[in-house]
């Protein structure tokens, strides 16, 4: 039976990879990878063979372990499912970040975000923003594991593909070419470069901040990106400061998602990874 094409693809590049022909980012293989294994007549995939299918299937009917990556590598660990939530748990106990909650408020917050986006895209020829449309659901918490840390720790991922925040989020295409660029670097690659060409002397240090998203202030942050992004009006954005001011907040502290034992959650304070917003407002801050 004919391979994915995506497989086909994958092994292409692999081959021109090892010729020399083109280079591969370490951080993006595991992504290729698991593109082109996905369950796409994965019976008779090349790379995917038997035994891992058998491994994984093994796996899968466990029901006391988890399988998650681990941070900042292209690994996976097999966790006690008991200990992986109890770790969770130990991040959501804190009451100045997180708060439980017992309704869902998803239709709520939908027709919440709704009324700044209609202000946001009236008399305009071109919507600037996508409201929402159809039905959604509460986010969700997963945490990928530091190995290269003490006592494992998680990192907290909250994935907010479902909510209706999600594409709303994705304003921060909107604010993030005001980022100021001065001590910025974008990659491990670009500070490479810069280390070859300009050779410092001395000792380098990398300083750690520790949970660095959740550790972001939510309200004296947005207002840095306001001041930041309407210090000049004639290069400002086409949102008026306060419904952008609106819109970064709603996004950011009312977005409900479940943990891993079905309970669900606010994160009140701090950003999130897997909010497209997390990053921008980590580098505005």
């Amino acid at each position: 039976k004919k391979q994915t094409e995506l497989e086909i693809l994958y092994g292409s590049l692999l081959k021109m990879e090892n010729n020399g022909i083109i280079t591969i980012k370490p951080e993006i293989k595991p992504l290729l990878r698991a593109e082109a294994t996905k369950n796409r007549d994965f019976k008779h995939s090349t790379i995917l063979t038997k035994e891992l299918r058998t491994a994984c299937k093994q796996l899968k009917d466990r029901p006391n372990i988890i399988v998650r990556r681990t941070d900042k590598s292209n690994t996976f660990v097999v966790l006690n499912r008991t200990n992986y939530k109890a770790k969770l748990d130990e991040i959501l106990s804190d009451q100045k970040k997180f708060s439980r909650i017992t309704r869902n408020p998803t239709a709520a917050l939908k027709t919440k975000v709704n009324k700044p986006i209609g202000a946001v895209n009236k008399n305009k020829q071109e919507k600037i923003l996508q409201p929402g449309i159809g039905e959604y659901n509460p986010g969700y918490i997963y945490g990928t594991v530091k190995l290269h840390k003490i006592g494992h720790p998680l990192r907290p991922i909250i994935s907010q593909i479902p909510t209706p925040t999600y594409e709303v989020a994705k304003l921060n295409r909107i604010v993030s070419p005001y980022l100021p660029a001065k001590h910025q670097i974008n990659s491990t690659d670009e500070f490479l470069q810069i280390l070859r060409v300009t050779r410092p002397q001395g000792i380098i240090a990398s300083l750690d901040v520790e949970s660095l998203f959740t550790n972001v202030p939510v309200l004296p942050t947005t207002d840095i990106i306001c001041e930041i992004v309407y210090k000049d009006p004639t290069a400002a954005p086409p949102i008026d400061a306060h419904l952008l001011k609106k819109l970064l907040i709603a996004c950011t502290t009312e977005c409900p998602f479940f943990h891993v034992d079905g309970t669900m959650y606010l994160q009140t304070d701090g950003v999130s990874m897997g909010s497209p917003l997390g990053v921008t407002m980590d580098n505005f801050y």
